[in-house]
């Protein structure tokens, strides 16, 4: 099978970017031809020139159309993976994919069908104003915080609900968990062209006891959404040491408010991570906003730590309550305190937590699960486009 990976990269490499980097690796590996189309969004930053041109190309980019048509026409694939769009591809991808008669498939990693920015919520509150066509909220809400930026986002995804891409223009969907799935069937995707496919993580061949981690760690965004500072106050609090991995447009301001216990240290590359997950005790994720997945609690189970996390969104699909870790309350800072003096003062639960998370992992996010759901996927969108 021909397959081409569709992406707009982040400015910051994160999540997405390390779905796309695993599923073209697991896809070659299957016996896959992977073709990669990619842009980033580092290109918006700096000039208010390159800002300009990313809008425009954010409403229509004949760039990008004549770019995947002339691949898709050179290359003949059987199917085309987007994962986003946007600023710099945009939906016109998806027209040449249906001028050439290609059928499309779309990872929702977030909720951009429905919300200009993405994540159904604005300013911490859960929203969902613009799924039905009324984008003019998120500008009227300032949802993105800059007029100007809430203003391209939300004529970006007029502009694809005009074209008749969003929300229904893709041949199929693949929602990373549950909750995904059946918030997208709330909002009109229909259920016959969903498939819910979770993340897949490398599985490391041996772990070491979660009991031997000498801090607790943290994987992700640094920003306010993401309750890390909830998590930096309750470790502070309880002088337990806090390893921070990652960057964020609040990780200047956070580090002030950090008691001597706590390390910020920045990006990790996938080696770098592992040993991070290796050295920690166990991982929390107290987010604030609605995960679609949770793929830095997927990882550190896959390395036998245990996850304390918040209940929002997916993330109690991926954490068992009281096997593979705990759950509390977002942002309920003295549940989260509670727990963490728990966890960290239990060795033998760290252990016993460890072990049950690395066999939940291995069971639900090994690479070949994720491939043969992907691979069934494609085949399924393939059979019924033709």
């Amino acid at each position: 099978m021909k397959v081409i990976q569709v992406h707009n990269c982040y400015r910051q490499h994160g999540g997405v970017e390390t779905v796309l980097d695993q599923t073209s690796s697991a896809l070659r590996l299957a016996g896959c031809q992977v073709i990669e189309v990619t842009a980033s969004s580092r290109e918006a930053t700096g000039l208010w020139l390159n800002r300009v041109r990313a809008f425009a190309s954010g409403l229509y980019s004949s760039c990008s159309y004549r770019r995947v048509l002339d691949i898709i026409n050179r290359e003949m694939p059987d199917v085309v993976h987007i994962h986003n769009l946007y600023p710099l591809l945009s939906h016109s991808v998806v027209l040449a994919c249906a001028s050439a008669g290609v059928p499309t498939v779309l990872s929702c990693h977030n909720y951009r069908l429905f919300c200009p920015i993405g994540r159904l919520m604005c300013h911490g509150i859960p929203c969902d104003r613009c799924a039905s066509g009324q984008e003019y909220w998120c500008v009227l809400k300032n949802c993105r915080g800059n007029v100007l930026e809430s203003t391209a986002y939300a004529l970006h995804n007029f502009s694809a609900r005009a074209a008749g891409v969003f929300p229904h223009g893709f041949n199929r969907y693949v929602a990373p968990s549950e909750f995904v799935g059946q918030r997208l069937v709330r909002l009109g995707i229909d259920p016959a062209r969903l498939s819910v496919i979770a993340h897949m993580v490398e599985m490391p061949r041996e772990c070491s006891d979660a009991r031997s981690g000498g801090y607790v760690g943290y994987v992700g965004r640094i920003t306010e959404d993401k309750g890390v500072r909830d998590l930096i106050a309750a470790a502070t609090q309880l002088r337990i040491p806090l390893h921070i991995a990652g960057t964020g447009e609040d990780v200047t301001d956070m580090a002030k408010s950090a008691g001597p216990d706590i390390r910020f240290v920045g990006h990790l590359d996938r080696q770098q991570l592992g040993r991070f997950y290796s050295g920690a005790r166990f991982i929390v994720m107290p987010s604030k906003c609605i995960e679609t997945f949770g793929l830095a609690a997927a990882e550190a189970m896959a390395h036998g730590r245990p996850v304390v996390a918040s209940s929002m969104g997916a993330l109690p699909e991926i954490v068992v309550d009281g096997q593979t870790g705990f759950l509390f309350p977002a942002g309920d800072g003295l549940a989260l305190k509670a727990l963490l003096h728990r966890l960290w003062g239990d060795t033998g639960l760290c252990s016993t937590m460890g072990s049950a998370a690395r066999e939940r992992a291995f069971h639900e996010y090994h690479p070949d699960r994720y491939v043969d759901r992907l691979l069934h996927a494609y085949r399924t969108t393939i059979s019924t486009s033709q």
